[in-house]
């Protein structure tokens, strides 16, 4: 009973506390999460089992919910970048706004390749943008 209340615990907290990563699941170039979690936390054998299967069931519940309100959303998200666009079009030339337009095109398409987060998250996060409009602003 107390190793279940143990687990119990274990399951609620850790997604908090380390911000609901998919445990078990190998991030390039990075040891696997619940390897490191087995270790901080000392699982024995059987706790780690147990503890892995309990997060994968949660990603596969999070990852539910996401898919039930994605498009939901997606069309906020469009309301908000719209909103955007009418307060940037007093702000900028029409110029301007083309390239922010194509910015953000690019950006939502390299999303829709790599997913959400990208495959390289960290890395390079966000020189995308830097990168390509260093030489104009100089």
């Amino acid at each position: 009973m107390k190793k279940s209340l143990k687990l119990n615990v274990i399951a609620l907290v850790l997604p908090l506390a380390l911000g609901g990563l998919a445990w078990g699941q190998q991030n390039e170039g990075r040891p696997d999460p619940g390897e490191r979690a087995a270790q901080e936390l000392g699982l024995t054998t059987e706790q780690k089992q147990s503890f892995q299967s309990i997060m994968k069931a949660q990603h596969q519940q999070r990852k539910a919910v996401h898919e039930k309100y994605r498009d939901q959303i997606q069309a906020e998200m469009d309301q908000v970048y719209q909103g955007t666009l009418s307060q940037l079009e007093s702000v900028l030339t029409p110029e301007q706004i083309e390239k922010f337009k194509a910015h953000h095109e690019q950006r939502k398409q390299a999303m829709k390749e790599k997913g959400h987060r990208g495959k390289k998250r960290g890395k390079n996060c966000g020189q995308g943008w830097q990168q390509k409009n260093t030489t104009a602003a100089e």
